[in-house]
């Protein structure tokens, strides 16, 4: 939390973010000592500067015996820090500390803390949301994406949400999966851009976690995809049928291309 020098070994804030695994691997085993050990740093943490303030926020942002040590004087404090307006144009990118910052608001631990969080997010740019939502994926920003996925107006800005919902993938459930491959047919600015269909199989492989259950819904956008380009076309998805096949995802009465 402090960022203490570490006799010049490293840099302290990278010293910080090493310590910060470690302590999360010892609160596994005894997280009561863990959060006495956090809670006696409250007051010389309170008046450090606030980029090192903000640092730890990040780094301790998903530790519940962190936010256990915030009290509302310190809360209103983040809050302030968080506040600081933007300095770059909406079609600008942020500096990546500031993504980093404001992607906080992806931790439920923060925007129950720090409400105004939400409320920022909400009113950036859309360049600048999904800066933000890259630089921090949680389950709070699949719905945003899925929305991206069907307003996407240009076939740059298809491929840049479908990095982003792969990104996201081991946030999915079969329910989400389906809704993002639906909004994805749907929009034809992420349907037919270039990079789609690679990011397709990338997408089959980073939901491994939903096992078989899953090739029902990739088959069925696979199905819809060849039905509007034509069986074997590039943007009938040929790789990812390919992909079911080989994963065995693919039902015995869906036949290969060629």
């Amino acid at each position: 939390m402090l960022e203490l020098d570490p006799d010049g070994r490293m840099p302290a804030d990278a010293h910080a973010d090493r310590m910060a695994f470690a302590l999360r691997a010892f609160a596994e085993v005894n997280r009561g000592a863990v959060r006495d050990a956090v809670g006696e740093t409250r007051e010389r943490f309170q008046v450090l500067d606030g980029a090192v303030q903000l640092r730890t926020l990040v780094r301790m942002a998903d530790d519940d015996y962190f936010w256990l040590s915030v009290d509302p004087v310190l809360a209103t404090r983040f809050q302030a820090l968080l506040n600081t307006p933007i300095s770059v144009g909406q079609w600008d990118p942020l500096p990546p500390e500031v993504a980093s910052w404001l992607a906080l608001v992806g931790s439920s631990y923060a925007r129950g803390r720090l409400p105004g969080l939400e409320v920022r997010f909400d009113h950036l740019s859309d360049t600048h949301r999904e800066q933000v939502i890259a630089a921090r994926p949680s389950e709070f920003f699949v719905p945003k994406v899925i929305d991206m996925l069907r307003t996407a107006g240009g076939w740059r800005t298809g491929e840049r949400i479908g990095r982003l919902l792969v990104q996201h993938a081991g946030f999915l459930s079969l329910d989400t999966l389906a809704e993002a491959l639906t909004a994805w047919y749907d929009n034809n600015q992420c349907r037919e851009a270039g990079d789609m269909p690679g990011l397709a199989v990338q997408l089959v492989h980073a939901t491994a976690h939903l096992g078989a259950a899953r090739g029902p819904v990739f088959t069925d956008f696979v199905a819809k995809c060849e039905n509007d380009a034509g069986v074997g076309e590039y943007y009938s998805y040929p790789d990812l049928k390919l992909t079911l096949h080989n994963l065995g995802l693919l039902p015995p009465m869906a036949t290969m291309p060629g």
